[in-house]
């Protein structure tokens, strides 16, 4: 689902989407023949009203194997200051080249929603469709 090449919809009911709450999004890309990466790309889906929030932080990690990863590049989207229409976004990480083998993802929900959110306190969503690596 997340390098299927289909870019999600605006319904996050459609099935089209992985969500996650309670725990955090992991995941890996391990490919063949090592690969020259400098930038990925996370596909979201914002629906402030529902909860779905920017990512609070992602990471992208590299290496040769699952076991000598080394941390590529964070970033910590801007958080919204008001309820605002739906909308797709990508999250953008680039760094300098590196040769994987091996790539691990992260996506950190929000934790507890901001005190004009009317699920004030809750914890948010953060819901991902693809992921692009050039």
């Amino acid at each position: 689902m997340l390098f299927d090449g289909k870019l999600g919809d605006k319904n996050f009911k459609s099935g089209k989407w992985l969500g996650f709450k309670e725990t955090f999004f992991e995941g890996y890309a391990y490919f063949n023949q090592p690969i020259r990466v400098s930038k990925v790309t996370f596909s979201a889906l914002i629906d402030i009203g529902n909860y779905i929030m920017p990512p609070k932080e992602v990471q992208v990690w590299g290496g040769n194997s699952a076991s000598d990863l080394v941390l590529l590049k964070t970033i910590n989207p801007q958080q919204p200051d008001k309820i605002t229409p739906m909308s797709l976004q990508g999250f953008e990480c680039s760094f300098n080249p590196k040769q994987v083998r091996v790539l691990k993802l992260v996506g950190k929900s929000v934790q507890k929603l901001p005190t004009w959110h009317p699920g004030k306190g809750d914890k948010g969503w953060f819901f991902v469709d693809e992921v692009f690596v050039n």
